[in-house]
């Protein structure tokens, strides 16, 4: 399944991916297998002929046409934007400096499901500038989140936009404006067929970049400055399958993607149904069903099941980061007697924050 969304010269795009076929249920379950791992217009000045320079420099300006000694400028500088094409130049630099690590709370978490395909490309603000959160430079205002754009201007369209937080330097990210009150600022991108992004990886705690010039909603893995730069009141979850990507929506609160990564677990309580709706057919096993940040210590954002309430070996999950071994860095895990059958499903992960 194919939908293109033309803007300008944008193009969204289907997102195809595969989903791995269910493993026969064995004793203990199998590790499971991961890859190795503008332009100013300006023209120039019209230089008067030599011999009337040289009129002009002995003083006889009586001598010659008048204004011919003097130096005429035409065409102005103009503002540019740009359209975000696959040909682009990203302003994509990432911070590296530290950012505290204070974990927040959660307090209601909501879920919703909707089917969308593709990767959506959009109009990119006008670049450059360190100036702090909502702040102007030569009049062109800058915006640390989507959210603050989607504020400011909330006919803007969905897309990839120029973000600058403050005492950073810019950076680009696709906005989601146009679902859920719009605002969401893309941050993570994971792949479920590759190694890139298991319980493990530095890249959940650190304040490193991966492919800050793949900043749209498509295929590639990528880490943006959004998860360690911008306050996070909610989470946006998508995992595309088949060409089809669905989402779930978790409230929570803390001072970034990456503090909460970084501090202990926080439950959320979206609830199973929630959570096996991310994929065409969720499974998990009915017990334990520990859900949220660093849940069970199993999974970065998701939820584990269990054949016991205790969760002392839990043989499946549904989420983003679960550990190596234990199910894909995106998808759905699941063995010994899950509600809807064995799974063993890879998806392609995005994380969006608001």
């Amino acid at each position: 399944m194919d939908h293109t969304f033309l803007r300008g010269s944008v193009h969204r795009r289907s997102v195809p991916t595969a989903v791995s076929p269910a493993r026969p249920r064995e004793s203990a379950h199998p590790a499971v297998d991961a890859p190795p791992q503008k332009r100013r217009n300006v023209a120039m000045p019209a230089v008067p002929h030599l011999r009337l320079l040289g009129a002009c420099g002995l003083g006889l300006a009586a001598l010659v046409p008048a204004g011919a000694c003097g130096f005429h400028t035409t065409g102005e500088i103009q503002g540019s934007t740009d359209v975000w094409t696959s040909h682009s130049t990203a302003s994509s630099s990432s911070s590296s400096s530290s950012s505290s690590s204070t974990s927040g709370s959660t307090t209601t978490t909501s879920s919703s499901s909707s089917s969308t395909s593709g990767a959506g490309g959009g109009t990119t603000g006008t670049g450059g500038g360190t100036t702090g959160s909502g702040g102007s430079d030569g009049g062109v205002v800058k915006y640390a989140s989507c959210a603050e754009r989607h504020e400011a201007s909330p006919a803007d369209p969905s897309g990839v936009y120029d973000l600058v937080p403050a005492g950073g330097p810019a950076y680009q990210a696709y906005c989601e404006m146009e679902t859920s009150g719009g605002g969401w600022t893309l941050a993570l991108k994971i792949d479920g067929n590759a190694g890139t992004f298991p319980y493990d990886s530095a890249l959940w705690t650190d304040t490193n970049a991966l492919a800050p010039d793949k900043p749209d909603l498509d295929l590639n893995e990528a880490k943006l400055a959004s998860f360690w730069t911008i306050p996070v009141t909610a989470l946006r979850l998508g995992m595309s399958e088949g060409g089809t990507t669905r989402w779930l929506e978790l409230t929570l609160q803390g001072t970034s993607l990456r503090a909460l990564m970084a501090g202990p677990e926080l439950k959320t309580n979206a609830g199973v149904g929630a959570w096996e709706a991310l994929l065409a057919s969720g499974s998990i096993q009915t017990l334990c069903n520990w859900e949220g940040v660093n849940a069970a210590g199993r999974v970065r954002l998701g939820l584990v099941g269990d054949e016991s309430g205790g969760c002392g070996s839990p043989d499946s999950v549904i989420g983003f980061g679960a550990q190596a071994g234990f199910g894909p860095p995106s998808g759905n895990y699941a063995y010994w007697f899950p509600d809807h059958g064995d799974r063993t499903t890879k998806t392609f992960g995005y994380v969006l924050v608001r």
